[in-house]
């Protein structure tokens, strides 16, 4: 045989060499067939293979960026990949890093955060072991039973190891399951150093609940947790001290065993002293959202001293829902920073509907009970309402809105009170949201009322209304109080809404024309027909909108802008929406058209 050159590195080529010619000798020798002989080159074959695989491999880690940063960085990649990739009992997640190879394993292996993050979703049989990875290291105890069945033995770990928890949380969303067991008894003055965030979010238990709370169990030893910052306890209660914390939550149902609405029980609730005395320790709470946790405070003092009000330095977002009255009788109780920003739920149900709906007379007054509030600061940038009634679940909305500060705009003008997807980031936020829940008018108690006694101070700066299901005469009683009215959006438009905008058929002499500095009007969800005789009462057609802003414009008031965001055509064709906009071009407004 001629001489074989293998084109192999030195500490290859010798040994290619023999073994090639070895196999050539053996081929020109016609010898005997040998299943082992060639087994034999064949394995040679996939050992080259493998060996190359090898060597690509430790290639790629000389060559890669990431497989060569220092230990020290790639901890930090792998904690915001853990974060994107979280460990759960489904999926390994982050932990499928420490296949790619040993400096990735080592790395993983000396993060003890991840590894006490991953604690409850492991499988029981590696418990001991993520265990030992995590070390010393506070653990972060989170059971859900949202998609998947949680075991006995899951829960019986993480309620015998709260002690060592860093984050504590417990959601549960399946009533025939219960992930969290411990009445407040149990834990009152457990040592829990380490913990964080103390979330627990059971379901709500009727039968359970009254042999578990009572109002002594908010009088308990709290435990030791100076680490405690944040607090969630919906249907559940452990006893706490709030002097660090930052944001508390204190949540109860409102549905009785049969699923109906009912007032909150006060026997499970604290008493006005113990829950006055919890929020007067408050010092450093931003965020406090209060469902279904405030006592009757009717038999204390409606009238109480500034001077030995709560006092709330730190608080940022106030949430409270409950029956009106019970909020109102706290209201007087609290002395807030004049930036807080207010979320009121009255009379809140979590699934609304038309069949607890009931008229109350407080409702009309109960604006006013916050016009203190609204007076003690700066109001300038609160140039933004919302309003709202849903028949369909029995609720009422009455909003003010402020400025963000620093958005960047060159024109307040036209910018939406709330964006859609393919609209600027929104440019307003809440300060006073008021929400009626079963919530239902009448002649005498009519919405009607409702607005007209809304106090001037809130109205005094308003350019930008956001209305949805209003009567046509109700949106023309609030526009005559909003003088400085420029953008107005009105949601699942009729057209008796846009009746608003006109003068009153019964005083077109006496009254004047609501919002006469109105320049921008946006239609939401608008269900439009071709002509008056087709549409149903509910929707409106393009001769109404094209009316409004003919009668404007004659007026001495026209339209800069008009927008149909939404809409929805029907029995129309594009040559009616053609000649719809070019009246309107004509007119000198702007119009801008998204279909629903």
């Amino acid at each position: 045989m001629t001489g074989i050159v293998v084109a192999a590195p030195s500490w290859l080529a010798e040994p290619g060499e023999c073994r090639l010619r070895e196999i050539s000798d053996v081929v020109a020798s016609r010898a005997p067939y040998s299943t082992d002989y060639a087994a034999s080159i064949l394995e040679d074959v996939a050992s080259l293979r493998r060996l190359a695989l090898q060597f690509l491999r430790w290639s790629n880690a000389y060559t890669s960026p990431i497989l060569r940063l220092s230990p020290e960085i790639l901890s930090e990649v792998f904690t915001y990949v853990s974060m994107m990739e979280p460990a759960t009992s489904a999926s390994l997640g982050w932990i499928r890093l420490g296949h790619v190879g040993y400096h990735f394993r080592s790395v993983l292996l000396s993060i003890r955060e991840l590894w006490a993050d991953a604690v409850c979703h492991c499988p029981s049989f590696a418990r001991e072991e993520i265990l030992a990875r995590a070390r010393d290291y506070p653990l972060r105890l989170h059971l859900t039973d949202k998609d998947h069945n949680v075991d006995s033995d899951r829960i019986d770990f993480m309620m015998s190891n709260i002690g060592r928890a860093r984050i504590l949380m417990v959601e549960e969303s399946n009533s025939a399951i219960t992930l969290w067991t411990h009445k407040p008894e149990a834990v009152s003055g457990a040592r829990l150093p380490h913990v964080k965030i103390l979330h627990v979010d059971a379901q709500s238990r009727p039968s359970r609940e009254i042999g578990w709370f009572s109002s002594r169990s908010y009088e308990l030893e709290p435990i030791y947790a100076p680490q405690l910052r944040v607090v969630y306890l919906a249907n559940a209660f452990v006893p706490f001290s709030p002097e660090n914390l930052t944001s508390l939550t204190l949540h109860r149902s409102e549905k009785s065993l049969n699923g109906i609405s009912t007032n909150a029980n006060d026997n499970l609730l604290p008493s006005p002293d113990t829950f006055l005395g919890l929020l007067n320790r408050c010092h450093s709470v931003e965020f406090l959202d209060l469902e279904y946790m405030i006592p009757n405070l009717q038999s204390t003092p409606s009238l109480v001293d500034p001077a030995h009000a709560i006092q709330l330095p730190a608080l940022r977002n106030l949430v409270l829902d409950a029956e009106l009255y019970r909020i109102a009788a706290l209201w007087p109780h609290l002395s807030l920073p004049p930036s807080v920003c207010l979320n009121i739920g009255a009379d809140y149900v979590k699934f609304p509907s038309l069949g607890d709906a009931h008229v109350d007379q407080e409702r009309l007054t109960f604006l006013p009970v916050f016009l203190d509030y609204f007076l003690c600061g700066d109001r300038s940038l609160v140039t933004a309402m919302a309003v709202e009634i849903d028949i369909a679940q029995s609720m009422t909305r009455c909003g003010f809105l402020e400025r963000i500060a620093g958005f960047d705009t060159d024109t307040w003008e036209g910018l939406p009170v709330f964006s859609f997807v393919d609209d600027p980031p929104d440019a307003y936020t809440n300060f006073i949201d008021v929400w009626f829940y079963r919530c239902a008018w009448n002649e005498i108690v009519s919405f009607s009322r409702y607005l007209k006694q809304i106090p001037e101070a809130y109205l005094a700066n308003i350019d930008n209304l956001d209305v949805t299901e209003i009567a046509g005469e109700d949106l023309r009683h609030l526009l005559l109080r909003l003088p400085h009215l420029d953008t107005l959006s009105i949601a699942k438009t009729a057209a008796p809404s846009l009746s608003g905008l006109y003068f009153s058929a019964t005083l077109e002499n006496a009254a004047p024309l609501p919002a006469p500095k109105l320049r921008h009007l946006r239609l939401v969800d608008v269900a439009v027909y071709a002509n008056r005789a087709t549409r149903p009462e509910s929707t409106t057609c393009f001769r109404d909108i094209l009316d409004l802003a003919l009668f404007r414009a004659d007026a001495g008031y026209p339209l800069h802008s008009l927008k149909l965001i939404r809409m929805r055509r029907y029995e129309t064709d594009g040559a009616q929406l053609h000649l719809f906009t070019g009246h309107l071009l004509q007119l000198e407004t702007e119009v801008e058209i998204s279909r629903g």
